[in-house]
């Protein structure tokens, strides 16, 4: 049984691609663009490759033809599994954009994992605006953090965007709009919106609110605090899956990444970036704008974005509100015509199969 045999899974080439087999396309062009620009371990694609083999073995050898959205099943839960590990495999230095902030874009219930029992509307199901303002104002504070709390939770890691560009324009409105502690302007400036749209954030969507933290430090400043990053080659792959002896890891594992698909998992709107350097920050991943959303610079969709390990609250600047997001979950029609959408455009023509052969000669020479 080889690689290329999992494009038997009924409907991988059909006309109309369903979700699971446009996010196929999308989840394997990431993994094999990453393994042709040495951005990844080729052990650590070759564990979730073999892993999906042996789950098209075991329904072949009872006579079942699964569906693509199936095999996009397995893929999913094998990178969600197989991440923490093999996350922060990216590992050329990050030397753009040093002299910026970063920033964090996150929800509004995240509040009750970082302020105490003393701030009862942080554990509030649904939030106000009124509530953000006054929530993001107790975090700034500084009393009210909950002891140990982190920004991301391990494994998962945190995604930062320099505050440059249209970030930066953003992250200034919302500072100017809550110092004047106006809502409704607020709500008006669609800024949860907009900077949702630009860094790609498909799963945060209406009734939630959205807040931006930013950091204390630059990203030359958190480069340098947590030391020089190791180049992926150097990094030893083991294949088995994480443990409690992992806890004190190599230190290349606390710096700024790129992110690869091993740190996205199974996010539905990932792509790995460049796909043909040189390319602006290339030392950085890059977005996927939803909606042709506005440029991050002119000619630019997306902004550049890097993964770190989850953050202490000390490392936060300040909590800014964004205001409420607006944009409503797909209906199943919907979301399979934006989700080919998406994979006909970072993809372009290259199917299941081609994508499978050009995986199988790389890892299986």
């Amino acid at each position: 049984m080889t690689l290329v045999e999992l494009a038997n899974c009924s409907d991988t080439a059909s006309a109309v691609p369903s979700s699971g087999a446009s996010l196929t396309r999308v989840a394997l062009f990431n993994l094999e663009l990453a393994l042709r620009l040495g951005h990844v371990n080729a052990l650590s694609v070759k564990t979730v490759t073999d892993e999906l083999v042996e789950w098209y073995q075991a329904c072949a050898a009872v006579g079942y033809q699964p569906h693509v959205d199936q095999l996009y099943g397995v893929l999913a839960e094998l990178l969600v599994k197989w991440g923490p590990k093999f996350g922060f495999e990216r590992g050329n230095a990050i030397t753009s954009l040093l002299d910026h902030r970063a920033v964090t874009y996150q929800p509004s219930h995240a509040f009750k994992y970082w302020l105490t029992d003393a701030i009862p509307e942080a554990a509030k199901p649904d939030h106000s605006i009124a509530d953000v303002q006054l929530l993001s104002k107790k975090f700034n504070d500084g009393k009210y953090h909950r002891s140990g709390a982190t920004i991301g939770n391990d494994p998962n890691p945190v995604w930062l965007t320099p505050a440059a560009g249209i970030v930066a324009a953003s992250v200034k409105r919302a500072n100017m709009l809550s110092s004047s502690g106006g809502t409704t302007e607020l709500m008006a400036a669609r800024l949860a919106v907009d900077l949702r749209r630009l860094l790609g954030l498909y799963k945060r969507q209406f009734p939630e609110f959205a807040v931006a933290l930013t950091s204390k430090a630059t990203i030359r400043e958190l480069v340098e605090r947590k030391g020089a990053v190791a180049p992926v080659a150097a990094k030893p792959v083991a294949a088995k899956p994480a443990t409690a002896e992992d806890d004190d890891a190599d230190d290349a594992s606390l710096g700024l990444f790129a992110p690869t698909q091993f740190d996205a998992r199974d996010y539905p709107r990932f792509r790995h970036w460049p796909v043909a350097p040189p390319q602006p920050y290339d030392d950085f991943g890059r977005t996927w704008a939803l909606d042709g959303m506005a440029a991050y610079e002119p000619g630019e969709l997306g902004a550049p974005e890097v993964v770190t390990m989850p953050m202490k609250l000390g490392d936060i600047h300040q909590v800014l509100p964004l205001g409420q997001i607006t944009d409503r979950a797909f209906s199943p029609a919907q979301q399979k015509i934006a989700d080919a959408k998406f994979a006909d455009e970072f993809c372009g023509p290259v199917t299941i199969l081609e994508l499978l052969t050009g995986l199988e000669k790389r890892l299986y020479p």
